[in-house]
């Protein structure tokens, strides 16, 4: 049986592409495409977790603070289910989803155990999807996600003195496709670039044929939109303000005030060009391995725009907040 495994990468519309998998469950299934509930619905974090917990990766966060015993049951669980699912399994090919394999699975051996786990229960062909996003516009929408988590403390901008060699490794392109190239081979790598203005689900669904019209699939709103540019700015302007408000007292303001104060006159963060010229350099290695293998200009997903930050907006925001 062939697999095909979406392994993100964190903020290229994953979300988007779970839930139309599980939301469409049903028709999947008449076009011979399985998709596993026992693994998690409708990520499918139980794939990296039952990793994690078989190797040394024991870093799944949902899960840190469980001793090892109850690790080891809650893994044995996940496993007999999935196995009890496969058995009854008749349908020709499956997608595994969860962003988690990418940012969790960091080394060889987890990814290799991978490879081993799903090759012993029955399948036998492997194809990797990865999504691409520039690392400068993947920092400022993490950046966006934590303030709507109300992780306040921990969100910064990015900075000319801001330290690039300290960033995880979700940011590092040419490391990630080599690493999973290396155990699934670079044949089977699927790479996609991300690009917000592109539909995610048309780009992940030009890998499968199916038997229906994919526009009639039930599809939801897009959600998990990235704060406007003045709504990060006015959380981060009133930082001193917040301290002491839990993180969802902030989360909760995040949310009313994207509801309260929307306008079609809003702005993304635009980094001035000095900015972009230290990322492009940090990164020059990623990009130019990229448009060597894939014939992809990862650049042209940059813009300099004069940023003008809408006062109006900026201010109802910031008032809103110290009400």
């Amino acid at each position: 049986m062939e697999c095909f495994i979406h392994i993100g990468t964190e903020k290229t519309g994953s979300t988007a592409i779970q839930n139309f998998l599980y939301d469409n469950f049903s028709k999947f299934k008449k076009n011979n495409i399985f998709l596993s509930k026992a693994l998690g619905h409708e990520n499918n974090l139980g794939l990296p977790y039952i990793v994690s917990s078989r190797t040394n990766e024991n870093n799944i966060l949902e899960f840190e603070d469980r001793d090892l015993d109850e690790r080891k049951l809650t893994t044995d669980k996940i496993e007999n289910l999935f196995k009890k699912e496969i058995k009854k399994n008749t349908l020709k090919k499956a997608i595994f989803t969860s962003e988690h394999l990418h940012s969790y699975l960091k080394s060889e051996e987890s990814k290799q155990y991978l490879l081993s786990y799903l090759s012993k229960n029955g399948f036998t062909k492997f194809k990797i999807i990865l999504f691409l996003r520039p690392a400068l516009e993947l920092r400022v929408s993490r950046v966006s996600t934590a303030l709507k988590l109300g992780g306040i403390k921990n969100s910064k901008l990015p900075s000319l003195n801001e330290n690039l060699d300290t960033l995880p490794n979700l940011y590092q392109s040419k490391k990630t496709f080599l690493s999973w190239a290396k155990v699934f081979g670079g044949e089977n790598i699927i790479l996609k670039k991300y690009d917000k203005d592109f539909d995610v689900i048309d780009n992940f669904m030009q890998f499968f044929d199916v038997d229906d019209d994919i526009s009639k699939y039930k599809r939801r709103e897009k959600s998990n939109q990235s704060l406007s540019f003045e709504h990060i700015k006015a959380f981060l302007d009133n930082e001193k303000f917040l301290q002491g408000f839990s993180n969802e007292k902030i989360s909760r303001l995040v949310y009313e005030s994207s509801e309260k104060f929307k306008s079609s006159n809003t702005n993304v963060f635009c980094p001035s060009e000095d900015l972009m010229k230290k990322w492009d350099e940090h990164f020059r290695d990623d990009i130019e391995h990229f448009q060597d293998f894939f014939e992809i200009d990862l650049s042209n997903l940059k813009e300099v725009r004069d940023q003008k930050i809408n006062s109006e907006l900026y201010s109802d925001v910031s008032n809103f907040i110290r009400s």
